[in-house]
């Protein structure tokens, strides 16, 4: 018997400080590299370069079936999702939007399924708002008969923030 509680004391040690020695599982999706358009860099928590640094593998999809695939097995497997950088977070954002068929109820989802063009306008109106120049309800109301121009509408209150924006 006590033998039997060594070897078990012997594991779970063994356990312990193999998850000590083991850092975070993470992935990040990629912006575009050369052709590639889908692509996935991953950190399983224990491979390392000479000097220490983690190592990071690389894989490469074709279309974003497989780019979702690769995801929902790396959450499965229990990595955790980090962004490249700020600047591809919001293209990924706007990935997940169209992968989840979401309908599109809040703001932010309706943001970042709206083209650039018109994503570039409502940036470009918040920063004068933001910086003083412009009343807020002056600026939203001749923001909306520009994005009325190009096809869509935005619906704002009185505090001055943009509740939906829509194609009409």
């Amino acid at each position: 018997m006590n033998r039997k509680i060594k070897i078990l004391e012997n594991m779970i040690r063994t356990e312990v400080r193999r998850q000590i020695i083991e850092g975070k599982k993470v992935f990040k999706l990629n912006p575009p590299i050369g052709r590639a358009k889908y692509s996935i860099s991953s950190h399983d928590g224990v491979k390392t370069h000479r000097d220490g640094s983690d190592f990071w593998d690389i894989e490469i999809f074709k279309n974003k079936v497989d780019l979702a695939k690769a995801i929902k097995k790396y959450k499965n497997d229990g990595f955790i999702e980090e962004s490249a950088n700020s600047r591809f977070s919001t293209n990924l954002s706007r990935l997940r939007i169209e992968q989840s068929d979401s309908n599109d109820d809040d703001y932010e989802s309706q943001y970042w399924s709206a083209p650039d063009k018109i994503r570039n306008m409502i940036d470009a109106v918040s920063m004068r708002i933001e910086r003083g120049g412009k009343d807020s309800y002056k600026a939203l109301s001749d923001l909306n008969r520009v994005l009325n121009r190009h096809g869509w509408e935005i619906e704002y209150g009185l505090d001055g923030e943009i509740h939906t924006l829509r194609k009409i």
